[in-house]
């Protein structure tokens, strides 16, 4: 791996910048298209980016939250004077010598934190109304390493928030001579949940290594007699994980490909994607992360599990990021599917899209609410819709088994991807406005495994005043992986007859006659 490393070290600020810009130009493009929705449409919108109905909390730029209900999947629905309600905050801190608990009275929802150390000592809900936790555990400790010596990160203040959008405690944890990490909780009634939000700034630099990293610990021991089990997710997939063994990673001791390398010993590391449940079968605790991945399990407790915030890569030299921001959600729950799971991780870090461009006064010539597809039943999901460019793919004659042929000519297909997350057998019911002239399965190269006839559906309460809706129906293997190719009617490319208009372009530049 010494060259994958090596090279990451040399061009990565390459990749970070280019990054950069495709997510420039990739705002610039649905601010661009929404407000050209918007004008469309007549109103302010909500979008949806995942493909089942949702509703969401929604904090404004001024912090006032209110709750937006069922924007249809993959789709709009124009906003009215009613949705923009303010929610009426009914969460409340409440302060004891020992601990604050943050608690919404109307779920039942609590999280207790110690006025001591600042870590969470518990956590109730419908489904652990005695608390979750056990006694003699915490969680949310945060520990670095810093001058070869490992540090834990000690209580500076706490304090309650209170707005009127939302209450919340704010925790400030500081090291000897060390900036602080500021951490803010706060309740999501909507959802039951809890979100936790860790940030620090002017770091002084990490000793390098993945056991230097900063990082948190969960300590999550059921009060239950159930075996807890670790259930992460993956690339198109969830499914239990039990982390086990020790890993050597190398690093340079200075320059990459001449210096003395050096190697440390990683314990039970594992990754989650997403999503890591504390599960026991019946009853667990759900863990939502945005974007930091790297877990271990502790080898001293079967029931800690270690969380790499921000670290120090000795590969990069001495390039290192002095700041850092994490957002985790905690969901106590009762049973969940793994479609379940994977929706909720889904949602946290993909939420719904609220528009505020005042339309121009115009005459409305798209629906108030329109949705391009709908899918059923809830363990199968659409996970990709888009379109795609014209491609023609050649294959020998008779093509290789078990294919059935190179894909038809079709311009600009729209490409469909299904996943079916439980493990179980099913048929997938796949809804579309218009007519679908022709619907393939294919492997990942677009190459015909089997074909489809689409039928004539009922449209769905998001229809969009669309009367002709079709359906088709796939034969789903547990945890299969599914690209349809589609010759969508209303989907195809509307072309202009420049021709038409040859008068205009074609004399622009003409001075006389």
């Amino acid at each position: 791996h010494h060259d994958n490393d090596e090279c990451e070290a040399l061009c990565g600020h390459i990749g970070v910048l280019s990054y950069e810009r495709a997510q420039k130009l990739a705002n610039h493009v649905a601010c661009k298209a929404s407000k050209l929705l918007v004008q469309r449409v007549g109103s302010d919108i909500a979008y949806n980016p995942l493909s089942w109905p949702r509703s969401a909390e929604h904090y404004d730029s001024g912090g006032a939250s209110c709750i937006i209900r069922d924007v249809p999947p993959l789709g709009y629905r124009a906003l009215t004077n009613d949705d923009l309600q303010q929610v009426p905050q009914k969460s409340q801190v409440i302060e004891d010598e020992t601990t604050l608990t943050l608690r919404d009275e109307t779920t039942g929802l609590s999280v207790s934190i110690s006025k001591q150390t600042g870590a969470i000592t518990q956590i109730a809900s419908k489904d652990f109304p005695q608390g979750l936790l056990s006694d003699e555990l915490t969680f949310g400790a945060i520990e670095a390493q810093f001058d070869h010596q490992q540090t834990k990160f000690t209580l500076n203040s706490i304090r309650q928030i209170n707005s009127d959008s939302a209450s919340g405690i704010h925790i400030c944890l500081c090291a000897a001579e060390r900036p602080q990490v500021d951490i803010i909780v706060r309740l999501v009634p909507l959802l039951g949940a809890i979100d936790v939000q860790f940030s620090g700034s002017n770091l002084a630099p990490l000793d390098p290594g993945l056991n230097a990293a900063l990082h948190t610990k969960y300590a999550v021991k059921l009060n239950s007699l159930h075996r807890l089990r670790l259930i992460h997710d993956h690339p198109y997939g969830v499914s239990e994980i039990k982390p086990q063994g020790s890993f050597a990673k190398k690093y340079p001791s200075g320059d990459w490909m001449t210096s003395a390398q050096w190697f440390e010993q990683v314990e039970r590391p594992f990754t989650a994607l997403s999503l890591l449940d504390f599960d026991d079968g019946e009853r667990g605790l759900l863990l939502l992360h945005d974007g930091n991945q790297q877990f271990m399990l502790e080898r001293e407790s079967p029931h800690m599990v270690r969380h790499v915030l921000h670290m120090r890569d000795a590969w990069d030299g001495d390039y290192f990021v002095d700041s850092f921001h994490s957002h985790i959600r905690l969901i106590p729950h009762g049973p969940l599917t793994h479609a379940q799971r994977w929706r909720l991780a889904q949602e946290f870090t993909r939420p719904i899209i609220v528009t505020d461009h005042a339309p121009a006064p115009r005459t409305p010539d798209l629906p108030s609410a329109f949705s391009p597809v709908q899918c059923e039943p809830d363990n199968v999901l659409v996970t990709a819709f888009y379109r795609e460019q014209h491609v023609r793919y050649t294959h020998p004659t008779p093509p290789p088994k078990p294919l059935i042929g190179p894909l038809p000519d079709i311009a600009y297909p729209h490409i469909l991807r299904l996943v079916e997350f439980n493990g179980e057998a099913t048929t997938a019911r796949v809804r579309m406005p218009g007519k679908v002239a022709t619907a393939y399965k294919t492997n990942l190269l677009g190459e015909v495994l089997s074909s489809f006839a689409a039928q004539s559906a009922e449209p769905p309460p998001h229809a969009g005043g669309l009367r002709e809706w079709s359906e088709i129906e796939i034969a789903m293997r547990p945890h299969e992986i599914c690209t349809l190719y589609l010759d969508l009617a209303l989907g195809r490319k509307v072309t202009r007859d420049l021709d038409a208009h040859r008068n205009v372009w074609a004399t622009v530049h003409r001075t006389q006659d």
